[in-house]
């Protein structure tokens, strides 16, 4: 089996084991009978076996209509290109302080080179921009976005530290308020653009949030995500 039923609407369909030992977490958010939207899309390796898989559920591939990616790393949105390519047409949405580096294939700011690979370059569709209003409560976090797949409607959190463009998504799915965080728990690589100071701030600001599930890049937290962020925190104090 190559993908796994998180919720009655939400599978995980890519990552180690699944698609590539390269790939992130990448998550299918079931808007049937209209369209689906993929959190992340991995690094492009896996991405035959990460379509195969969503075929597997008994999805049409041709519902998957946007990728939103959670940052520039090259193993969550190195993908975009030939997700594109073979799908025909996907909507590519990361914030504007990333997607320089996904449209050019920078190979220091997306750390494709840290794994000896090449970032194909994507073209950006839409852009996520900060916005000074308020956003699920986090005054200054919010962007002028959200996205929704079938009912579901997620708002578009910018939560920078790990990059300088990180974004969450916020939003009820199934009943339960579902949190998609990227690499919030990820290693903070000055060199690679990350700030930690930046970091503690956005941690402090998912801790407003009352998520009963948070889905990560690497990692599924299931219960007790404020707890789980709460110890994230003291560790990096």
């Amino acid at each position: 089996m190559l993908h796994q039923k998180l919720s009655e609407h939400l599978y995980l369909v890519g990552g180690p084991g699944l698609s590539h030992p390269l790939d992130c977490n990448v998550y299918l958010i079931d808007g049937r009978p209209t369209e689906c939207i993929l959190v992340d899309s991995g690094c492009g390796l896996g991405t035959e076996r990460l379509l195969k898989s969503i075929e597997e559920i008994g999805f049409d591939i041709g519902l998957v209509a946007a990728v939103v990616n959670t940052h520039r790393h090259y193993r969550h949105s190195g993908g975009n290109f030939r997700l594109n390519k073979m799908l025909g047409y996907c909507e590519v949405i990361i914030h504007e302080l990333d997607a320089p580096a996904v449209e050019t294939g920078d190979p220091r700011l997306t750390g494709a080179d840290f794994y000896g690979q090449r970032f194909e370059p994507c073209e950006v569709n839409i852009r996520a921009y900060r916005s000074d209003t308020e956003a699920m409560g986090l005054m200054g976090f919010g962007t002028q976005l959200s996205v929704s797949a079938g009912d579901a409607e997620f708002a578009v959190i910018h939560t920078p530290g790990h990059t300088p463009g990180s974004m969450s998504l916020y939003g009820e799915l199934d009943s339960l308020k579902i949190l998609f965080a990227g690499d919030i728990a990820s290693p903070l690589r000055e060199e690679r653009g990350s700030q930690a100071e930046t970091w503690r701030k956005t941690v402090n600001h998912l801790l407003q949030l009352d998520a009963d599930r948070m889905y990560l890049g690497h990692q599924i937290v299931a219960t007790k995500p404020k707890q789980w962020l709460q110890g994230l925190l003291s560790k990096h104090l």
